[in-house]
């Protein structure tokens, strides 16, 4: 296995960073799929990359968008910015001693805000902090974000399995923030370098995310009935329990996805419209 200057020299590959190390080395050194090394989704976005012709030891150059399009972004996120800042406050205080920083992206990858890098942060990590940074695929190649982007679900990326060699020591975890017609309104991402997260980040983004969408689609439905459910009445309130709105003809007009889970109500074609009843057994009235 060729040496990986972010890995000590390891005869076999026992963690998950190693078995990034050794996938990379098939992959862009033999021509190999190392399928089970890493995930198919982080493969395929490789071979995006290598579409794109990027070549994966370039330097990432890190510049803000212009001055326009960061205002169109942040006008068209103003709404989400402004129902998730409570949890974007108590997220950053949370981390504020760690080495993680948090980023709110839009669905264009752009970032519209993040925390002061964490207390450990370098360089690379300091100049993606702040808005108007392209983080994207197309831009800053696989990572976090562009594959929530991509796939619609939460996703972590260790050391080595970002596409550019210059990023492959930084670890980041994303997860998606959805509106009520069930598209992405942004995606929520932590990042550290050259350590490791020190707590499970997928459980940590993924409730915040969870939270920050809760807040998103009760402030979408203003006009509305939103109903809560759950399976245990103790769980009502917190992020899990499911969300649905209702019109005043007791139409559902949306449902998230934990509420579709615990009302069973998959499978609804576009224009299709459930009334409240056939969904949770009651009418507007009860």
């Amino acid at each position: 296995m060729s040496t990986a200057p972010w890995l000590p020299s390891l005869p076999f590959a026992a963690t998950r960073a190693e078995r990034a190390a050794v996938a990379r080395e098939r992959f862009f050194e033999h021509g190999q799929r190392p399928t089970g090394l890493v995930d198919e989704a982080v493969l395929q976005s490789w071979q995006r990359c290598i579409g794109q012709r990027r070549d994966r030891g370039e330097a990432v150059e890190v510049q803000p968008v212009s001055r326009l399009r960061l205002e169109t972004a942040l006008r068209r996120t103003r709404q989400l910015r402004e129902a998730a800042q409570g949890e974007l406050q108590h997220l950053e205080h949370a981390l504020s001693q760690t080495a993680c920083t948090l980023l709110l992206l839009d669905p264009q990858g752009l970032v519209v805000y993040a925390s002061t890098p964490g207390v450990q942060a370098e360089g690379l990590v300091r100049a993606i902090a702040r808005p108007g940074v392209d983080a994207s695929e197309q831009t800053m190649g696989t990572n976090a974000p562009g594959l929530v982007l991509r796939t619609g679900q939460p996703v972590v990326l260790d050391a080595g399995e970002h596409y550019f060699d210059r990023i492959a020591a930084m670890r980041c975890a994303a997860a998606p923030i959805r509106d009520i017609h069930g598209r992405i309104a942004g995606v929520l991402d932590l990042t550290v370098e050259h350590v490791g997260f020190g707590f499970d980040p997928t459980v940590l983004v993924s409730l915040h995310a969870q939270a920050m969408e809760r807040a998103l689609l009760q402030t979408q439905s203003r006009h509305q009935t939103v109903v809560e459910v759950h399976v245990h009445p103790h769980a009502l309130g917190a992020p899990g329990a499911g969300l649905l709105g209702v019109d005043d003809d007791g139409g559902v007009a949306w449902l998230d996805a934990a509420a579709e889970r615990f009302t069973g109500a998959h499978g609804r074609v576009a224009g299709e419209r459930w009334s409240c009843e056939s969904v949770l057994g009651l009418g507007l009235a009860a």
